[in-house]
């Protein structure tokens, strides 16, 4: 009995364990914070109440291919980014791209659902660094549908700006 409780006291807390999303320096920070502003403002006017939950931490406890799925997406035409800043001497990019809840990725992440008989629609807003070392996801929020930003170019477009140190 007593090993019993144990176990189920240690699948709780294995399975309670949130995952953290990477750190950001302040200046990725401040780009995450415009690129927010830039997805708020491209609601209508008349859904500019809305804000977004963190998402990062649940989905990737479920989906373990969470990074490489959002990559593959943000590389599919009109997926690309909505956002785009090079920072210095272009060694790193900061790019926010979106996932549509009606696209196969988000009909995979559940971005819609029905909850307590009533629709629960999101898209996610996924914000992402890229240097000499590729594309790491750092953000994921999920925003109540209706925000449509203008993707500026293509993933690889964005990423040909980068410029890798020399080898």
């Amino acid at each position: 009995m007593v090993i019993a409780l144990f176990s189920v006291a240690v699948l709780s807390v294995t399975c309670s364990v949130a995952v953290k999303p990477p750190p950001m320096s302040q200046a990725e920070q401040e780009l995450h914070r415009q690129s927010t502003a830039a997805y708020f403002l491209a609601y209508p006017d008349d859904q500019h109440g809305n804000t977004f939950i963190d998402y990062y931490s649940h989905l990737l406890g479920g989906h373990r291919t969470l990074e490489q799925d959002a990559l593959a997406h943000a590389r599919l035409d009109g997926n690309g980014p909505f956002y785009f800043n090079s920072q210095p001497e272009g060694t790193r990019l900061f790019l926010a791209t979106r996932v549509s809840g009606t696209s196969r990725l988000g009909k995979r992440w559940n971005l819609r659902q029905w909850i307590h008989d009533r629709p629960s629609n999101y898209d996610a807003h996924l914000s992402w660094r890229v240097d000499h070392q590729g594309p790491k996801l750092l953000r994921l929020d999920i925003w109540p549908e209706g925000s449509n930003p203008a993707v500026r170019m293509t993933m690889q477009e964005a990423m040909d700006h980068l410029r890798l140190p020399p080898a």
